[in-house]
């Protein structure tokens, strides 16, 4: 079995067809390891835009990849065929975060209407795994360049670029790699595989909806952990339902904030309650002249 690391870059563009905007491919890169780890083969290939007619600034300054550059590239579909010809049967597919495997994946959405891809069997996030050796607070995603300096590995080439960003992975991916430890962090990628990574999380706006009902929920005083009174209707403003309620053992008021965030299998609701500030009254000094 081989572990094939793939790297894309790609532009932000408008499918027309689709109504939509979209991250799209203009580069594919891949390196191929054997079981010892080592590079074997390496795939790289331009892709000619279908519907970017520019490079936007980011991308530009990122890649420094330019639209002459890409008229050389070759269709999508294309250097497809050539990938997965490239990758053979037994492989287990890398990227660094999955950020890569989503634009793959829409791409053959928006492009083919194809919500699966077949010949990716599995698939492991480096990111993720090599991340899990690295001690720190910070719970954001490591940047791969910011992880190679923390396994002291020196970056030889000018990174974002498809080649150079997957030999860089593979060096990280091997300063940490453990076979047995390395096995949970493998994923089968079936349909369901898929539908999950192409779900868009997203903050539920109606009171009731499948599986969520606000009316049903219960709003404890943070202070005595009795059950407060909601004293008006709810308000949506940003994402967030809003109102107020009362305890009347505090004898105070708070306000309720509730989120409901729809997530591929799940709805998640947090609950917010805290004291109603009470506004301060302004005196006045009136002189009365009799």
């Amino acid at each position: 079995m081989n572990y094939i690391i793939i790297d894309l870059e790609w532009n932000n563009a408008y499918n027309y067809a689709k109504k939509t905007g979209m991250n799209e491919i203009i580069e594919i890169g891949a390196v191929k390891l054997n079981d010892s780890l080592i590079i074997e083969e390496t795939f790289k290939q331009l892709v000619k835009p279908q519907f970017s007619k520019k490079i936007s600034s980011h991308c530009k300054k990122l890649t420094h990849i330019t639209i002459d550059e890409l008229k050389n590239g070759i269709p999508f579909v294309e250097a497809m065929k050539d990938f997965r010809r490239w990758c053979g049967d037994d492989f287990v597919l890398l990227s660094w975060s999955t950020s890569d495997l989503y634009a793959l994946a829409d791409n053959f959405k928006k492009l083919w209407s194809i919500d699966e891809i077949t010949f990716i069997k599995k698939y492991a996030d480096v990111q993720k795994y090599c991340q899990s050796y690295i001690e720190s607070e910070n719970t954001n995603q490591i940047s791969l360049s910011n992880c190679a300096e923390k396994f002291g590995i020196t970056i030889e080439e000018e990174l974002h670029r498809a080649l150079a960003d997957c030999v860089l992975t593979a060096k990280c991916f091997k300063h940490v790699y453990d076979k047995d430890n390395f096995k949970q962090y493998i994923h089968n990628c079936d349909k369901d595989f898929f539908c999950k990574l192409l779900f868009k999380s997203y903050y539920i706006s109606s009171p009731v909806d499948n599986g969520f009902d606000l009316y049903g929920l219960s709003f404890e005083c943070p202070l005595c952990t009795q059950q407060l009174k909601v004293k008006k209707d709810f308000e949506f403003l940003n994402n967030t339902f809003c109102s107020s309620g009362y305890c009347k053992s505090c004898k105070k008021h708070f306000r309720i904030a509730v989120r409901a965030k729809q997530n591929y299998n799940e709805i998640v609701i947090s609950k917010k309650i805290y004291p109603l500030k009470r506004k301060k009254t302004r005196k006045s000094n009136v002189n009365i002249k009799n």
